[in-house]
């Protein structure tokens, strides 16, 4: 049976976080994992009355789990949620905020479809007040990554562990941008992601942020100029990522590591080289000259074989003496070459 965390972070929520845990823990409730899934609430270092209620709230529910970490911002708080769940053994990861924006009803058609996707990704319909934000992101993440996103930094999100873990070793324990960029990694990798409308609650947002065009325009800009040089070295992390997981899986599966691959290829190689040139004289001329090189390499390194006797050091080769018809047998260095003379 498939476990489920459901990841909470929460920042000075006490108005909201109960309301958030009586609304998110039948969902738990409804899909146990055996007794091991868990709503993880992850404090960001709240000085309000936010952890008080929670740990309140857990002696009286089980399957709740309270995570306390310094003030970091959202996306620390997201990239320690998503860590605690990997290694407590989750198989599927669900986001949410704490701030009553989602709606639970809308998170059984993306369990339903966990299997055929590596994640499932809400986006938020059009709500007034808070699209130009969510369309100049959009339109700057196109730009920037390459990639077109519906909702990239969206609340609402279930992923497999599995990808979540590899997608994770690209990201920096303090990333403020965690889901988006979580969103845009996804994208580049061609990971399977499937994106289900949800619907939203308003919530109060800065008019500022909104309405002057100006400001909007300037961080755009900014923003563009960030994600441009985020993208560069995204790139060549996503790369070595491929390339590590593939030599990961290639020893997984033939129980041979990566340098014995490399040195069978190597050896392959050169043994079909070696074929190639015993064709034809060329070819056996070549050979010969490599085995003389051999033989030479093995007089010259002091071991060499006399007749009727073993291997033994010697410092030098004396050559046939033509004139005298003498010959000299290999001594080890330092004593006289025994000389005989050959019959006529």
């Amino acid at each position: 049976m498939d476990n489920l965390f459901i990841v909470i972070p929460a920042y000075n929520e006490e108005k909201n976080i109960l309301q958030v845990l009586e609304e998110w823990y039948p969902v738990i409730r409804r899909h146990p994992g055996g007794g091991s899934s868990r709503l993880l609430v992850v404090d960001d270092g709240s000085t309000d009355g936010t952890a008080g209620i929670v740990n309140e709230y857990i002696l009286r529910h089980r399957m709740v789990t309270y995570l306390y970490k310094r003030h970091g911002g959202r996306g620390s708080a997201l990239h320690a949620g998503y860590r605690y769940a990997l290694d407590h053994g989750a198989e599927y990861i669900f986001q949410t905020n704490s701030d009553r924006q989602t709606k639970a009803a809308d998170m059984e058609p993306f369990w339903k479809s966990r299997k055929a996707f590596s994640a499932i990704q809400g986006y938020r319909k059009k709500l007034p007040g808070i699209m130009p934000v969510e369309e100049m992101e959009r339109q700057v993440i196109r730009k920037a990554f390459g990639v077109d996103l519906p909702d990239a930094d969206v609340p609402f999100r279930l992923m497999h562990w599995r990808e979540l873990r590899e997608n994770m070793l690209l990201l920096k324990p303090d990333e403020p941008l965690t889901n988006l960029l979580l969103s845009v990694i996804y994208a580049k990798r061609g990971q399977s992601v499937l994106y289900l409308p949800i619907t939203v609650r308003p919530v109060k947002r800065n008019s500022s942020r909104i309405i002057n065009k100006e400001l909007l325009t300037r961080t755009g800009k900014e923003a563009l100029l960030a994600f441009t040089e985020i993208n560069e070295e995204m790139d060549r992390n996503i790369s070595v990522l491929q390339l590590k997981l593939e030599q990961f899986r290639w020893g997984k599966r033939t129980g041979i590591s990566v340098s014995d691959r490399i040195q069978n290829g190597e050896e392959k190689r050169q043994e079909e080289g070696n074929r190639f040139l015993t064709s034809g004289i060329a070819g056996q001329r070549m050979l010969r000259k490599i085995r003389l090189k051999k033989q030479f390499k093995r007089w010259s390194s002091g071991t060499a074989r006399t007749y009727g006797e073993k291997p033994q050091k010697t410092g030098f080769f004396h050559r046939r003496r033509k004139s005298s018809g003498k010959a000299a047998v290999m001594k080890p260095h330092g004593e006289q070459p025994q000389v005989w003379i050959r019959r006529k």
